[in-house]
């Protein structure tokens, strides 16, 4: 006989409520556990950061060429800010600060460039983060088109003679004449002839060198114009070489000079060389000034004008001339004469050949003593250069085309 391996026991109602309640409870209370973990799970609400501004008005701004030329602008925003800038050639009132600020910008060089020079402005805030930039240009201090050539340059072993060209808008202008190439900066150059104040108006024609020239030497020229107001125009450097020379002498002489109450006389003797020569003469207060004021280059100058208008007179001939001697003036008792000898190939000789005559007994003590002051500093070099205005060079040219000589009979 087989056991019964399950039994059955009769449950009572009250017991099978209770046990329902209890599991009930234990799957609610761990319901509610569960929810109360996704809760907390989830991220705590952050309050934004404001948005950062900086704003710059105006957007670009323009200074004037010169030095100390200020101008302004405003940053508008409500955080720390800072300012950079990639010129060293401005100055800010203000680098950095809290809140909007009206900032002045100053430069603190003239722009000696020819064409304007532009600054970036970078302003950002305390981060880096945000940023604005400004530009700024300045313009150039050079008036364009206010300048002064060298022009017609006349070279001789012992002097040279130019001539400038000026445009209109010039009213006074520095030059410097040397030796060699230029190798200073335009900066110091300008500093130099401004402090030297060699200063030309605009009615000086020629400018003329005093001293023995090298030959085949570079010597440079430098001309710095101004307008009515002071403006400074272009720095203008040109550079001269100076031919070779075959021979030093004149190719004519002048010699024998001598005079009576009536008349100067004097002799020429042309070298083998000499084809054709140029001569004047002139004696009284024109021959006084040219004593003093002309170097032969200059004087050589005038006489090539004449020459290429084919109105210069021509001489081939040796021996002896005149000219009627006048008394009675102040400067009366002096004579200048002068030859400027060409060779067959119609090259003209490196000097002019001159020669004084003064009547010292008939002479004024003080003119006579500046005549032969003027006479040994040309025998020395004498100054650099010395300038003529427009009516000297006019009197120069009336001087040489009205000479006056006769044959001495």
């Amino acid at each position: 006989m087989v056991k019964e391996i399950f039994t059955f026991e009769k449950k009572h109602a009250g017991r099978c409520a209770w046990w329902l309640l209890t599991l009930l409870s234990i799957v609610l209370s761990a319901g509610l556990t569960a929810c109360g973990d996704d809760d907390d799970d989830e991220p705590t609400p952050v309050t934004p950061k404001p948005t950062v501004t900086i704003k710059v008005s105006p957007s670009s701004l323009s200074l004037l060429g010169n030095k100390g030329a200020t101008a302004t602008f405003t940053i508008t925003t409500e955080a720390s800010w800072m300012l950079r800038c990639d010129a060293d050639w401005l100055r800010f009132s203000g680098k950095s600060g809290d809140g909007s600020a009206t900032i002045t910008v100053t430069a603190l060089s003239s722009n000696e460039e020819m064409e304007s020079r532009t600054a970036t402005v970078t302003i950002t805030d305390a981060t880096g983060d945000v940023r604005t930039t400004l530009e700024i240009s300045q313009e150039t201090n050079i008036v364009i088109g206010c300048r002064v050539d060298v022009t017609d340059t006349l070279v001789f072993a012992q002097s040279m003679a130019w001539v400038f060209s000026l445009t209109p808008s010039v009213e006074y202008f520095y030059c410097y004449v040397g030796e060699g190439p230029l190798v200073d900066s335009d900066e110091d150059i300008i500093n130099y002839l401004v402090s030297n104040d060699d200063k030309f108006t605009r009615d000086y024609a020629t400018l003329q060198g005093l001293k023995d020239l090298s030959e085949n030497t570079t010597y440079s020229f430098v001309t710095l114009a101004f307008d009515k107001q002071g403006n400074r125009g272009e720095l203008v450097k040109t550079e001269l070489k100076t031919p070779s020379r075959k021979n030093t002498d004149g190719w004519t002489q002048v010699g024998d000079m001598s005079f009576d109450d009536s008349k100067w006389y004097w002799t020429t003797t042309p070298y083998p060389q000499t084809s054709k020569y140029y001569m004047f003469a002139v004696q009284g207060e024109s021959a006084y000034s040219t004593i003093l004021y002309y170097t032969p280059a200059e004087v050589a100058w005038i006489i090539n004008e004449d020459i290429k208008d084919n109105t210069a007179t021509s001489y081939v001939r040796e021996g002896s001339w005149s000219m009627p001697r006048n008394k009675g003036g102040v400067y009366d008792f002096v004579d200048y004469v002068a030859t400027w000898s060409a060779n067959s190939d119609g090259i003209m000789a490196p000097r002019m050949c001159i020669d004084i005559c003064m009547d010292e007994n008939y002479s004024p003590r003080p003119e006579y003593k500046a005549l032969k002051a003027a006479q040994k500093s040309r025998k020395k070099g004498g100054q650099l250069f010395v300038g003529h205005k427009n009516s000297d060079t006019e009197a120069l040219k009336k001087i040489v085309r009205t000479k006056g000589m006769v044959f001495a009979k």
